[in-house]
């Protein structure tokens, strides 16, 4: 069966711009490989993107298509929201009325004839839409859309901190693979963009979806410089691991 990898970490990330600028999409990434486990790089592939709500399986309320090319690590990168519409309407999903769960169906032939890899329930991220719809709720006797700054945070932006962190946030996913018969892995991260400032990194390791593997890894930040830094990758019981992994990260300057 043909395996993918979600990238959480990036997806919450993005969860803060929802906030700040109420787009209606959020961002997905999937690692596409082959039955065989091999990644698929540079590939063209298809895909279909099916939103249901209830359950896996259930009711069908938003399916939209992709095409592209994975990248040199074999991601796909989609924004759900922006495909090609099959059926429904992203804008008018209820996302108060969940839970929801999005299927995810691929061509590794790039074209339409999809298999359907895996459905993973949606979590934070697209709630975040919802506060699209909270000026509508009447709740109390506060108008929250007015300029009246005695009741309300007027721009949640000018917090200490915020600003900042915001501006000069950047994110990515790094492959790590399998330990190798190690149990440890040293990985050196670049920034895209070089930061003005050392920054603070979190990491997170994303295990392989689509297995029976059930491991816990630590990951440890170290040498963290305004042009990259470097992570050391192990499984918690200290254990040598089979599976292919990658690590989200987030930096940005306080």
């Amino acid at each position: 069966m043909r395996k993918f990898i979600l990238s959480t970490l990036a997806a919450t990330a993005f969860a803060i711009s929802v906030l700040a600028q109420s787009p209606q999409g959020f961002k997905y990434q999937a690692v596409i490989r082959d039955a065989a486990g091999n990644i698929l790089n540079n590939q063209a592939v298809g895909m279909q993107m099916t939103i249901q709500q209830g359950s896996i399986g259930g009711t069908t309320i938003y399916q939209e298509t992709f095409s592209g090319t994975t990248n040199a690590y074999g991601l796909m990168n989609l924004e759900i929201g922006s495909g090609i519409v099959i059926s429904g309407d992203f804008t008018t999903i209820d996302w108060s009325n969940g839970p929801y769960f999005i299927e995810t169906a691929v061509d590794v032939a790039g074209g339409t004839s999809y298999s359907v890899m895996g459905t993973s329930q949606l979590m934070s991220v697209p709630y975040a839409l919802h506060a699209n719809t909270a000026e509508n709720v009447v709740n109390d006797a506060v108008d929250d859309a007015d300029n009246d700054p005695t009741n309300e945070i007027e721009t949640w932006a000018t917090l200490s901190g915020i600003p900042n962190m915001i501006l000069t946030m950047q994110n990515g996913e790094q492959y790590v693979g399998a330990s190798g018969g190690l149990e440890l892995v040293i990985v050196s991260v670049t920034f895209p963009t070089s930061f003005n400032a050392v920054p603070r990194v979190l990491c997170t390791a994303n295990t392989e979806v689509g297995t029976i593997y059930d491991d816990s890894f630590n990951v440890t930040i170290r040498q963290v410089t305004t042009t990259g830094f470097e992570m050391i990758v192990n499984r918690v019981d200290g254990s040598i691991w089979g599976q292919n992994l990658s690590v989200n990260w987030i930096a940005f300057e306080p």
